[in-house]
C-alpha cells in the first residue's frame, strides 16, 4: 500500500475524513506543544516562588489546583506572575514555595515550572490521541 492508498482510505468518505481531519488538527495541537517545550528548554532557567493556585473544576472528577508563580527575568527589575500550564495538583501546596522556572527570553511571559515530565506528558497525550483517532479514521475506510 502506498500513500495515496492511505489518503483514500483515511479520506475516502464523510465519517473516515471527520476523524482524519481531527487527527491532523491533533497533530497540530501536539507540534504547538513541542514547539513551545522546546522553547523553554532552551530558554534561561531562574527561581520563583508560588504565590496562589488556581482551582480548576470538573463536575466529572474532583477538583485540582494549578500553580501561579512569580517571578524576576534575568536583567530585569519587574517581577512577572503567570498561570501554570501543566503544574497540576490534587491539593493547594505551600504559598512561598521555591520553585524553578524556566522562560523564554525573547517573551519572558512564556514561562512554566521546570518539570520536563509533566511538559512532555502532555505532548505524548495529545499524539496517543492523535494515534487512536487516525485509527478509527483507517479501520472506517476499511469497511468502504
Amino acid at each position: 500500500m502506498n500513500v495515496s492508498d492511505a489518503f483514500a482510505r483515511i479520506f475516502g468518505g464523510f465519517p473516515e475524513a471527520l476523524f482524519g481531519i481531527g487527527a491532523a488538527a491533533l497533530f497540530a495541537v501536539a507540534l504547538w506543544l513541542a514547539d513551545r517545550n522546546v522553547r523553554l528548554a532552551y530558554g534561561k532557567t531562574v527561581r520563583g516562588r508560588i504565590t496562589g493556585y488556581r482551582v480548576i473544576r470538573d463536575d466529572e472528577a474532583p477538583d485540582s489546583y494549578g500553580a501561579i508563580f512569580r517571578f524576576t527575568p534575568d536583567g530585569s527589575a519587574a517581577e512577572i506572575e503567570v498561570h501554570s500550564q501543566n503544574e497540576f495538583r490534587s491539593e493547594a501546596g505551600p504559598l512561598g514555595e521555591a520553585v524553578t522556572v524556566r522562560y523564554d527570553p525573547a517573551n519572558p511571559a512564556r514561562a512554566e515550572i521546570a518539570s520536563p515530565v509533566r511538559q512532555w506528558l502532555g505532548v505524548v497525550a495529545v499524539l496517543v490521541l492523535c494515534a487512536g483517532t487516525l485509527a478509527v479514521a483507517w479501520q472506517i475506510g476499511g469497511y468502504r
